[in-house]
């Protein structure tokens, strides 16, 4: 395929306004996030490695990233404990950052707050149709906001984890997440599910020990007989509402948390 041609394929979905997804956020040239308290955002570990956050801003509020008005500077970075970028399939397990901005966000029409979901994933569905809304680079050097709509299952083929989310490409040119997708939130029946880590070649289930399976490129945006691997958030929630609590500004905020069927709490 030609380069120019590859150029005008679309990868990542539909353009959006970002008035649709008001809880997406940009966190760097390569990562998206979502905003899920006016201090807090979710997104990928993966997003943190080798960079300085302290340098870095998060931008709310826009369809463009090139017109982002709305920027907050981060003040810290929490990462699991037990993440390990070098681990099983390729540190896809636990993949889940949560960003403490320096101010709380300024709520308003194209700025807002996604639910975290906290029921377990229903044995009964093998699939669902979940949403992606990140800033990838379907087109070369794109900068637009995009959506698209995935079958997401818990794990998928021979990766049979329950802490895994994935979505199977099977033709070459079908929609997929790309490069600038990396964190965004999967959203499944309005709730926040999962996080976008990262891809992996078919070529795993065959040979799980081979260096083709254990190295992923950065997205194989479009790419047949690939997986696109999401960190599932429930067994993390204990941990994620731990900070929001634990580093919150305001403690009526904290109060504001409701109870859920399960006794976990979750921010609004």
């Amino acid at each position: 395929v030609k380069c120019e041609e590859r150029q005008l394929r679309t990868y990542a979905g539909e353009e959006v306004d970002i008035k649709k997804v008001p809880y997406t956020v940009i966190i760097s040239d390569s990562c998206t996030g979502a905003l899920v308290n006016p201090q807090f955002v979710l997104t990928a570990a993966y997003c943190f490695v080798g960079v300085n956050f302290k340098d870095m801003a998060v931008g709310l509020g826009t369809s463009d990233k090139k017109t982002s008005s709305i920027n907050i500077k981060i003040e810290k970075v929490f990462i699991p404990d037990y993440w390990n970028n070098r681990s099983y399939l390729m540190g896809a397990f636990h993949d889940i950052a949560v960003v403490k901005l320096a101010s709380p966000a300024k709520l308003s029409e194209s700025v807002k707050l996604l639910d975290v979901g906290v029921l377990q994933w229903p044995m009964e569905t093998k699939d669902r149709e979940c949403t992606l809304a990140g800033y990838g680079r379907n087109i070369y050097n794109n900068t637009k906001l995009h959506i698209s709509k995935y079958p997401v299952t818990q794990g998928c083929d021979c990766i049979e984890n329950t802490e895994i989310l994935c979505t199977k490409i099977v033709n070459d040119g079908d929609d997929s997440p790309c490069f600038g997708d990396a964190g965004s939130v999967l959203v499944c029946e309005g709730k926040g599910v999962a996080v976008t880590s990262r891809s992996v070649p078919i070529t795993y289930c065959n040979n799980p020990n081979s260096p083709e399976a254990g190295n992923s490129s950065e997205f194989g945006c479009g790419v047949k007989d690939t997986y696109f691997l999401f960190a599932y958030l429930e067994p993390h929630l204990p941990w994620y509402l731990d900070i929001v609590r634990s580093h919150s500004y305001s403690k009526a905020k904290e109060a504001a948390i409701p109870e859920t069927k399960k006794g976990i709490k979750v921010s609004v």
